[in-house]
């Protein structure tokens, strides 16, 4: 039976009511534990904490109002004080590797601070060999570089002895007069007619101008503008040609630009022969230039860096089969999920100029076709544009061309390669015999015999080394290298791997490229990507014989470290002459 509320009689039961202790337990016993407590001892009450900021400014505030009172520059005298790294811990000391070390992280920010010197232009200052050896730094930095090591290395203390020790520094050198603003040229440099470090900008107007008009734009016509060169339609219509939009510097001297549908309709003519082909004949006109020069910026024994690079391909989100072959998945870590690669090979001499002598196309496996390029055919495919230019003689390669392949090709070139490797397990037994042994250094031969045919790595009886030595990543005690120069000893061994180090200078000269000559594209069209990315290695090529003449006009020398003409003042004067 229900009742009026639609409630069985049968099945209530009145709640029962608990007691305080019941519900909350018995309190009681924390209470009197509560009245057991016994004060400490006040002989042992600790000492106030006291911070170490105030000591360590007065200590070195002294060191450097020294160095300025003996009469040194500013900028010099704060990058020598020395900082107390020793005092602080670094927050994130279990990371694999780090761009900045602990002491030159602070460096850094304090010069930022001290300056008044943006992150951006601080980063474009560290191409500059002497601003780099000022600071201590071993390379150039990006500009997102000092907020991390802020943000991430940088506890609470530590902020405050910089913030505070800033201040103090800025306050110094306003007592003697300094002009604590950053200097912008090599303070060895004196330019030629005074004191003034740079020259008029028409003459570096034309500089760039003049470069850009001669070794690029003529070699860039299709079809009917055969009569007509592109200087305006490739800096003005790639405002908004082709693209969803352009880099912010195209757009601040050219106006409106032409027709988009213009544009567009003149780089589809490009098939990818004719943008190889136009890339080659601005090459070969860069080259001419530079020979006539100097025969030393562009030698006919070559030594090249190879290296893969990456454009992001913001298509569709899932996987089709209209995707091109050209298309590559990429691992999540990667901002896109899918990219095009492009294979490159650059002139890496010390005292030269990083020339990009030949392009690849490489195309990837995947579920909407096509089939994974090969190392050695990127290698025998770039090597085959280079021998255009040159004899090679030389190549770095990262750890991806470690392959018996790429090493068999290499060799039947008779070119030298060195490229670290990925360790097998017998490598890693013999790192952990070194460090059982306490060997730093180490360096095995071996004779390579013809490999068996199947594998198709034919080569000639060569011999191998293996070069073990210290790495300069913290949790790695022993990095593996491979090389075919049979005289690498062991007391040369580590001066002979700086040679790789050429490599990273590559990958940042492709940064300028994707930052300063390469618009933001979303085409589904490969060869007008391709375009796009050919079109600014060679205005990189235009942008470095630029400053060379840049900096001869300046001071009578050159210096492949500096860079006295940036890229986007090259973009700015040569998209300016579009105007003229």
């Amino acid at each position: 039976m229900f009742n009026d509320d639609g409630f069985s009689d049968g099945n209530w039961t009145e709640p029962q009511s608990k007691s305080f202790e019941e519900i909350y337990g018995d309190l009681g016993g924390a209470q009197r534990e509560l009245s057991d407590f016994t004060y400490p001892d006040p002989d042992e009450i600790p000492e106030p904490y006291v911070s170490k900021v105030p000591a360590l400014i007065r200590r070195y505030i002294e060191y450097l109002d020294s160095r300025l009172a003996s009469g040194q520059n500013f900028q010099q005298a704060l990058g020598e004080t020395p900082l107390p790294d020793h005092a602080f811990d670094d927050q994130i000391q279990r990371v694999r590797s780090r761009t900045l070390d602990f002491e030159t992280a602070m460096r850094v920010w304090l010069f930022i601070q001290a300056t008044g010197m943006s992150h951006r232009e601080f980063a474009d200052n560290s191409e500059r060999s002497w601003f780099r050896e000022m600071l201590g730094m071993e390379h150039a930095i990006s500009h997102p570089t000092p907020g991390n090591a802020k943000r991430n290395r940088f506890d609470f203390e530590l902020r405050r002895f910089l913030s505070q020790f800033g201040d103090e520094v800025v306050r110094t050198g306003h007592e003697y007069e300094t002009h604590w603003r950053y200097i912008t040229h090599h303070p060895d440099w004196e330019a030629d007619g005074g004191d003034e470090t740079r020259i008029d900008q028409d003459v570096i107007k034309e500089h760039a101008s003049k470069r850009a008009c001669e070794l690029v734009f003529p070699y860039w016509k299709c079809g009917r503008s055969d009569f007509e060169h592109l200087c305006q339609l490739l800096y003005m219509g790639m405002v908004d040609a082709s693209a969803d939009k352009g880099p912010r510097r195209y757009q601040r001297n050219t106006g409106e630009g032409t027709a988009s549908s213009r544009f567009r309709d003149i780089i589809k003519r490009y098939s990818e022969e004719d943008i190889l082909e136009a890339f080659h004949q601005s090459v070969g006109s860069t080259i001419s230039e530079l020979q006539d020069a100097d025969e030393d910026l562009f030698p006919a024994d070559l030594r090249l860096a190879l290296d893969e690079t990456v454009s992001n391909y913001y298509g569709d989100p899932d996987p089709n089969e209209r995707m091109a072959e050209v298309v590559h998945g990429m691992p999540k870590s990667h901002p896109s999920p899918f990219a095009l690669k492009y294979g490159t090979i650059t002139t890496t001499r010390e005292q030269s100029l990083p020339i990009v002598l030949g392009l690849y196309r490489l195309t990837a496996k995947s579920d909407w076709g096509g089939e994974t390029t090969h190392k050695h055919e990127i290698v025998e495919g770039l090597l085959d544009q280079a021998e255009r230019y040159g004899n090679p003689e030389f190549l770095v390669a990262d750890r991806a061309f470690d392959g018996y392949q790429v090493l068999a090709e290499t060799i039947n070139r008779d070119v030298e390669i060195l490229t670290p490797l990925r360790k097998n397990k017998y490598q890693k037994y013999h790192c952990t015999y070194m460090a059982h042994k306490d060997i730093d250094v180490d360096v095995p031969t071996y004779i390579l015999e013809r490999t068996v045919d199947e594998k198709d790595w034919d080569f000639e009886p060569s011999v191998v080394k293996e070069l073990y030595l210290p790495s300069t990543r913290e949790n790695t005690r022993t990095a593996v290298f491979r090389t075919t120069n049979p005289w690498v000893a062991e007391d040369t061994v580590e001066e002979f791997v700086k040679q790789y180090s050429h490599r990273w200078q590559i990958e940042s000269q492709y940064q300028v490229v994707r930052q300063e000559f390469w618009p933001d594209i979303r085409t589904h069209r490969y060869a007008t990507r391709l375009f796009y990315f050919a079109f600014g290695c060679v205005m990189q090529n235009a942008w470095r014989v630029a400053d060379y003449w840049t900096q001869m006009e300046m001071y009578g020398r050159f210096d492949p470290d500096e860079r006295e003409l940036r890229a986007g003042e090259f973009v700015d004067f040569a998209s300016s002459y579009t105007e003229d």
